[in-house]
């Protein structure tokens, strides 16, 4: 559990002591009659690695229109109608600017964990859904999907963009076969280079053989 912590932005950020977070899981893990009502608010943004409140109801106010439990409410019922800011607010846990060092830790603790990492996450997940607000678990587990789609049609948008750049300067030959494939299939060709080629020609080819479109 200690390297899955150390990915917490509160820890990254020096908001929070590791020992003291771990503690603060490990009691609430072991002590199943331990109420989430008797927790504060300070516990509770350390457990959930939440950012301090006037930090996350800045973030809230900047990247939506409505309140947090409207927010969740609608994450939970219509995520498909999500703004970009709002998906990235939710997937940074109210963070709005996360940490510069967290994708370097995360990768560290991926490579540490290996495939634990996942039952680990669900059992941290387990503990932490006592302190969720209403429609908080559905928003979370909406939220992840809804960011893979984004994130996949973000970048589908940005290849056909980049293809159509491309086309504009190919050959017509060329874009009667790519207008031709319906299968999106990856391009390739094969060249073959002459025994005894001199080698400035040689050169000369493997300088330009990648413009022949």
């Amino acid at each position: 559990m200690e390297h899955l912590v150390k990915m917490f932005y509160r820890i990254i950020s020096g908001l929070d002591a590791l020992d003291t977070t771990l503690t603060s899981i490990t009691t609430l893990s072991e002590n199943k009659s331990t109420s989430s009502s008797s927790l504060t608010d300070h516990d509770r943004h350390h457990i959930l690695d939440f950012p301090n409140p006037d930090h996350k109801s800045a973030a809230l106010t900047t990247s939506s229109s409505l309140t947090k439990p409207e927010l969740l409410k609608h994450t939970a019922e219509s995520p498909q109608d999500l703004t970009d800011s709002e998906i990235e607010l939710l997937q940074n846990r109210y963070w709005a600017d996360p940490p510069h060092k967290a994708l370097k830790v995360q990768g560290a603790a991926h490579h540490i964990l290996g495939d634990e990492i996942g039952p680990l996450m669900s059992h941290l997940e387990e503990i932490c859904i006592s302190l969720y607000e209403e429609n908080k678990a559905y928003a979370l587990e909406n939220i992840t999907t809804e960011w893979v789609r984004h994130m996949m049609s973000t970048s589908q948008a940005e290849q056909a963009a980049e293809d159509e750049d491309i086309l504009v300067q190919a050959w017509p030959w060329v874009q009667r076969l790519w207008d031709e494939d319906e299968t999106y299939s990856i391009w390739s060709y094969t060249f073959f280079i002459v025994p005894g080629i001199d080698k400035v020609r040689l050169e000369d080819y493997q300088y330009r053989f990648g413009t022949v479109i």
